[in-house]
């Protein structure tokens, strides 16, 4: 019965990591349709090169991400020590507000 509920959890974690990877690596695609579609409708070589110099910094932002995520993944198993950070929620919370807005500036 404890060997079932060790099999379970780790099941549980691999679903989890997984999630988590699947989901950030879907950020970087959803900034490159964004930012696609809005490149569709410059009407100008100028609005082009405004909209890429918006974009670039948060695509780039997003695969270093993405990275990190699959170099840990890779890591797994491995003797590793952990470096943990003291941070708050408010500037977890701040961060992606300021994360939207730049990215959304009309909402």
């Amino acid at each position: 019965m404890v060997a079932l509920h060790r099999h379970n959890s780790a099941l549980s974690a691999v679903a989890q990591t997984t999630q988590m990877l699947a989901h950030d690596v879907h950020k970087p695609f959803g900034l490159f349709q964004m930012g696609l579609g809005m490149l569709s409708q410059a009407r100008s070589m100028e609005e082009v090169k405004a909209i890429s110099n918006k974009l670039l910094p948060e695509v780039e932002k997003a695969l270093s991400s993405v990275n990190g995520l699959i170099s840990d993944v890779m890591m797994v198993g491995q003797k590793i020590t952990l470096n943990l950070e003291k941070t708050s929620v408010e500037s977890i919370v701040e961060s992606c507000l300021n994360e939207a807005a730049r990215i959304y500036p009309d909402a």
